[in-house]
């Protein structure tokens, strides 16, 4: 009868047996945890099991010793035969990889360029930069798995620039479909929407259209600013002016504020992963109120719109609907209107009296990396486009 000098340990089913070692062949054997090898211990007269929790181990005969790997580190077996000898067996117990982890950390890595993925045997090492949303799901992973070890440091996204360009535009109303704009007669106020219409290739046929109706005397360019701003941040546009407003303060002392009015553009544009552009666009327009004043300070109508638009860089937006034809009589209540920038000319326009022509803007979002290349291929398009006219004699035809 054998000698054991260990602590059996009742081995669970469903368990896979390796193979049959025996022990005189070779002092170190690797094991992976939740497998298990037979050892051949039939000349054995004691078997000592070194301290540990890595393997369990069960005599199931006087021949056989099941080893069981439980988890990763190292553990000792020694067998001490009948005739003197003595044979260690060392184990080095070491963690399955699953091949569904080492795909999950592939399609990870396939959006950080600068993600190392390493195999250490039983271990998988993960180093360099992540992004905020890949290191989330890499700490998800290490939870799940333990052979997974994640040193991998968070790096902050980037902002790119966006550059803005902003076209206000007095354009007569019978030429708009022109440029792929629709009027919604049955909606009130300011509307904001991308370009219709697949022929025009933005934003090359754009500008070429709007500078060929510009020689037609059909469209008329009130102001183009352009604006920079980073991803995420908003960028502002105040067409208009300041009304004061005096006010009572302590004491029987007075103070003037200022409100603004006119054309107020905030457009914050978002550059999502697959490179389109979402554009967040709010319109607001006020103006003179002469139907309502106080004492003799005439009251601010405001209206407002907000909307969405997801393009491709350098794709058009229009905002349309914003004045009416109360904003044009408001010139002869108030003829100081006329000096305001940008406005004061829309005002004394008498086709925008007769509400002949419509206030439109357009403004076209794009990444700022793009744009002289961009601007090249525009200017490009709006020569050929041009001398295209000039051939037919489009140039000058009537109305």
């Amino acid at each position: 009868m054998k000698n054991l000098l260990f602590c059996l340990l009742i081995i669970g089913a469903g368990l896979s047996v390796s193979k049959t070692v025996d022990a005189q062949d070779s002092t170190t054997r690797s094991l992976l945890v939740n497998s298990m090898t037979l050892i051949d211990v039939s000349g054995a007269e004691e078997i000592v099991v070194g301290a540990g929790d890595a393997i369990n181990t069960e005599l199931i005969n006087d021949k056989h010793l099941v080893v069981r790997g439980v988890s990763v580190g190292v553990a000792s077996i020694v067998l001490l035969g009948t005739d003197g000898t003595q044979t260690t067996l060392n184990f080095d117990v070491r963690a399955h990889v699953p091949e569904r982890l080492l795909l999950e950390l592939q399609a990870i890595r396939l959006g950080e360029t600068d993600l190392t993925i390493e195999s250490l045997d039983q271990f998988v090492m993960v180093t360099g930069e992540v992004g905020v949303e890949g290191l989330k799901r890499l700490k998800e992973l290490e939870d799940k798995y333990p052979q997974l070890l994640v040193h991998a440091l968070p790096v902050e996204p980037s902002h790119p620039m966006i550059e803005i360009s902003v076209k206000i535009l007095e354009l007569k109303k019978q030429w708009a479909e022109q440029l792929g704009l629709r009027w919604d007669s049955a909606v009130a106020g300011p509307s904001v929407s991308r370009i219709a219409g697949t022929n025009l290739q933005f934003p090359l046929q754009l500008n070429s259209q709007l500078q060929l109706l510009q020689r037609q005397g059909r469209a008329r360019l009130l102001a183009e600013p352009r604006l920079v701003t980073q991803s995420g941040s908003a960028a502002r546009f105040l067409a208009g002016g300041e009304i004061p407003l005096p006010q009572v303060v302590g004491q029987g002392g007075q103070d003037v504020s200022f409100r603004e009015y006119g054309i107020r553009l905030e457009i914050t544009p978002v550059l999502m992963s697959d490179g389109l552009l979402k554009t967040s666009v709010s319109a607001e327009v006020s103006h003179i109120d002469g139907a309502v004043s106080v004492n003799g300070i005439p009251g601010i109508l405001t209206r407002k719109t907000a909307s969405i638009v997801v393009a491709e860089s350098g794709e058009a937006i229009t905002i349309s609907g914003l004045l009416t034809d109360d904003s044009s009589t408001s010139l002869d209540r108030f003829p100081w209107l006329a000096e305001i920038p940008i406005l004061g000319g829309l005002f004394e326009s008498h086709d925008f009296q007769r509400q002949q022509t419509e206030l439109v803007v357009i403004v076209t979002p794009q990444l700022a990396s793009t744009r002289s290349a961009s601007e090249q291929k525009i200017k490009d398009a709006q020569n050929d486009l041009i001398r295209f006219h000039q051939q037919v004699q489009c140039v000058g035809v009537m109305e």
